[in-house]
């Protein structure tokens, strides 16, 4: 696989789901679309990278699906957050759409400068957002906050455990002391 495919599945992997949704994209015009596609294939073709676009396409498909998957549920402390949601299914699909085309464009980029900069306009558009999006987890990027929950876990976790043995200590202490078959009676 080419460097030029590797690197924009690692971009399209480092990028967020939430920072991806944060511009809906509209639908492209198909008559532009499939020209472009047709201008790629026969770039494609003719350099013998066929394969590679669509590879690259699928590739890219997968990462996309992968990264919706892993936002779908978002659970919380008390359950999953309802309030949060992913976007709509045709802004999905012109997404996945936008993806697949800079994927392919990715390959031919070389070959087509113009035609692959026009087909991957609508996925430039969806990353111009990115970092934008609101946290997930303001807690789950690594900074203080994330340690602050940790050990605030962790002393309840101790003074629970110390209670629970404090309160069989009474227990045992009680039962002794008020049995009649002790050795303190």
């Amino acid at each position: 696989m080419t460097e030029r495919i590797d690197g924009f599945l690692q971009r399209l992997d480092r990028l967020s789901v939430d920072d991806l949704s944060m511009i809906a994209l509209g639908p492209v015009d198909p008559l532009e679309r499939d020209r472009l596609l047709d201008e790629v294939d026969a770039a494609a073709t003719a350099a013998g990278r066929l394969d590679e676009v669509d590879d690259a396409a699928d590739r890219a498909v997968d990462v996309l699906v992968h990264s919706f998957s892993f936002r779908g549920l978002e659970p919380t402390w008390f359950g999953l957050n309802w309030g949060r949601s992913l976007p709509r299914s045709d802004d999905r699909a012109n997404l996945f759409q936008a993806v697949e085309d800079a994927a392919m464009a990715a390959v031919v980029a070389d070959l087509i400068p113009d035609t692959a900069a026009a087909l991957s306009e609508p996925f430039a558009v969806a990353t111009s957002m990115a970092g934008t999006a609101p946290s997930v987890s303001p807690t789950s990027d690594g900074r203080r906050g994330a340690n602050v929950v940790r050990a605030l876990w962790l002393v309840a976790a101790l003074l629970l455990i110390g209670a629970f043995l404090a309160g069989i200590d009474a227990l045992i202490t009680d039962v002794l002391i008020h049995s009649d078959c002790c050795l303190f009676n």
